[in-house]
């Protein structure tokens, strides 16, 4: 009996090795999820242009004109924001294009400031004609021209306009300008416009003149193609077509009468039916090929 024991005990299998229990897990922690933001909806694109914008300025391109305004956000910080709408020649109607914030103290308007001294700056004080046979340097008094040698060939002074000189003083000179071949020299004429004659650079010869009563745009004359070009009178809103070659005055639009404000500068363009598209502060107007005239005014917000 005691030796079976012992054979047991010596050739038997080891003791199980006693239970460890399993480290305590933590528990997970819950994380909220990210709250769900929605974004307000955008508000919808004006209807109409609201009166208390001002013009600032417009520019063409093909098929359309657009006609921005500018309203004042922080007179201090000179901040400003601009709105512009869409004149589409398809359809004939003004449409919301954008608004942005303008960078701050930014120029306002793009037109042109004829009641300045423009000699002031010699840099805007010298014109050379397309082809480079001729420039034309200029102050308020005189305007020489001379060859592409630097060779002087004319002098030109300015003349006598009843709203802006002396009886018997010639008027100041406000610009020179090649349009085409053409020389064309722009005095006062009112604190606001100005008065135009043509020459011929070579010869001097006086080719015609352009000269309303009531004046010109400073502003460079849309060129229409075959040697004619588009001036803008004001106040009194006209366009006058004229062959700068000869001096030949071709027609003469009336867009608006005196009793309409015109204090702002216009842009014009001519399409390929040959009409032409006149944009003055909020209204466009179309004068098509029969001269027959159109008036599409922005919609306006009624005052508040």
């Amino acid at each position: 009996m005691v030796a079976v024991v012992v054979l047991a005990a010596c050739g038997g299998a080891p003791a199980p090795a006693p239970e460890v229990p399993a480290p305590p897990v933590a528990p997970v922690a819950q994380v909220a999820p990210p709250p769900v933001v929605v974004a307000p909806p955008a508000p919808p694109p004006p209807s109409c242009v609201d009166p208390s914008l001002s013009f600032d300025s417009a520019t063409a391109r093909d098929g359309a004109v657009d006609a921005c305004f500018r309203i004042e956000r922080d007179a201090a910080q000179g901040l400003y924001t601009s709105q512009c709408w869409t004149f589409d020649l398809g359809s004939n109607a003004w449409a919301f294009e954008d608004s942005h914030d303008l960078p701050p103290d930014s120029a306002a308007g793009s037109g042109s400031d004829s009641g300045s001294a423009a000699a002031a700056d010699p840099a805007t004080a010298h014109v050379v004609r397309a082809d480079g046979a001729y420039a034309a340097d200029w102050d308020d008094t005189t305007v020489k021209v001379t060859d592409k040698a630097g060779k002087p060939v004319r002098t030109f002074k300015g003349w006598h306009t009843d709203g802006m000189s002396e009886p018997g003083k010639p008027s100041g000179i406000r610009a020179a300008k090649f349009v085409d071949d053409t020389l064309a020299i722009y005095v006062a004429s009112t604190p606001i416009s100005d008065a135009v004659r043509l020459y011929d650079p070579r010869t001097g010869k006086q080719l015609g003149a352009v000269n309303p009563d009531n004046g010109l745009f400073e502003d460079d004359p849309t060129p229409l193609g075959n040697h004619q070009f588009a001036f803008i009178e004001m106040p009194a809103l006209s366009m006058f077509v004229i062959d700068v070659a000869t001096g030949r005055k071709l027609a003469v639009h009336k867009l608006n009468d005196l009793d309409h404000p015109g204090s702002t500068p216009v842009l014009v363009k001519q399409y390929p039916d040959t009409s032409f598209v006149v944009v003055e502060e909020r209204q466009a107007i179309r004068v098509d090929p029969a001269g027959a005239i159109t008036h599409v005014a922005a919609p306006e917000c009624p005052a508040k």
